[in-house]
């Protein structure tokens, strides 16, 4: 074989070994290597947390949940936030709410659940997520999430006094008035009381005149106390769960006529 053969033979042997190793043009390799980093670098990255606890809510409450959002990735990125409450015989979803960040920001959303009034008491478990992308109803790349308790329970019943004066005049009737508020509703609501010259205090219930029951003021009109003296009362409101309430006792002077 002709010696210009020969090298010529071997030359193209060397090329393709080189080639099989991967050394024959290896800038060809450089690009998609480049690639891979950026598409690295960008990569989509959150973290959420709620922030504090949630605390105990009563029945027709508002529970608000409070996250931060943070954007730990390298671009920005719309975060899709859902919030997912389970308790007894529960389960929900509240609407998204969407968080544009830039970079290494951040962002506090409050969500809020507004409790039924047929809610069962115990505990519940708010369950903060944090995701790539929603199609639809479904939601998709879960990148964070944070999970909190907190409890519902039958609240008992709350009293205020309307109109509570210091003193009364003899022949004059005393009105009582309070304002009872309870998250069921108030079952009844009584007065205990005592004029000048009773030997013992009477209980009777008082009626309600406005509102309902779950947010109503009730009265009580007493008969008209025909000495001086003290007149002393307590006001006590029972819920729908046997739950009774008692105000201390209040005492109102009863002085004579000018």
């Amino acid at each position: 074989m002709p010696l210009d053969r020969i090298i010529a033979v071997f030359v193209i042997l060397v090329v393709a070994f080189l080639d099989y190793i991967g050394l024959v043009n290896p800038l060809a390799q450089k690009p998609a290597e480049e690639k891979k980093v950026i598409e690295y670098n960008l990569k989509t990255e959150a973290m959420v947390n709620i922030i504090g606890d949630i605390g105990k809510y009563g029945m027709n409450e508002t529970v608000k949940i409070k996250c931060e959002i943070k954007n730990t990735g390298k671009t920005k990125f719309t975060f899709p936030i859902s919030v997912n409450i389970a308790g007894p015989d529960l389960k929900i979803t509240l609407p998204i709410k969407k968080s544009y960040l830039d970079p290494e920001k951040s962002e506090i959303l409050t969500f809020e659940y507004k409790v039924p009034e047929n809610a069962k008491e115990g505990f519940y478990t708010a369950d903060v997520i944090a995701w790539e992308s929603v199609q639809g109803d479904n939601s998709q790349g879960k990148l964070s999430s944070s999970q909190k308790p907190f409890e519902l329970i039958d609240m008992p019943p709350q009293i205020q006094f309307l109109n509570l004066g210091l003193s009364a005049a003899v022949g004059e009737k005393l009105n009582i008035k309070v304002r009872v508020k309870d998250d069921r509703g108030a079952r009844s609501v009584k007065i205990s009381y005592q004029l000048p010259g009773m030997s013992s205090s009477l209980q009777v219930a008082m009626r309600r005149t406005l509102g309902t029951e779950k947010d109503g003021v009730w009265e009580f009109v007493t008969d008209p106390p025909n000495q001086t003296g003290k007149f002393l009362f307590l006001v006590e409101a029972m819920d729908s769960k046997s739950q009774i309430v008692k105000t201390e006792e209040y005492k109102i002077a009863i002085v004579g006529k000018k």
